[in-house]
């Protein structure tokens, strides 16, 4: 998955965790990478194409369309997280409302990433 689906390979990080449910269905996906000095801007770019290409080029069942627009590319520190997270809306009766349930949703995690750093 991740030099499939992210295109990091193992000469760009000196470590990586990263997260994925089983069933196709679900988007989530977490990937944390501490990128090798000197590769950062290759693995801020290979995990910004991979939500490229979840957000415009893959085909997402609607009711995950809303979490995949929401997702995020974080960095601090020579660490870049890609991240689509957080609890399916199942309650939102139109798109605005679904966007804004996503947003909140990764908030949770951007706020998580941001306090290891803190």
């Amino acid at each position: 998955m991740i030099e499939s689906e992210f295109g990091l390979t193992k000469d760009m990080y000196d470590e990586i965790v990263a997260e994925a449910p089983i069933i196709s269905f679900h988007p989530d996906r977490l990937v944390a990478v501490k990128a090798k000095k000197g590769k950062e801007s290759e693995v801020k770019r290979a995990i910004e194409d991979a939500l490229t290409v979840m957000k415009e080029q893959q085909i997402q069942y609607p009711v995950n369309v809303a979490k995949v627009n929401a997702g995020k590319v974080l960095e601090k520190d020579g660490y870049y997280c890609f991240m689509i997270l957080g609890q399916t809306d199942d309650t939102s009766e139109n798109d605005d409302d679904a966007a804004k349930f996503a947003e909140k949703q990764i908030d949770i995690g951007v706020k998580a990433f941001d306090n290891y750093f803190a």
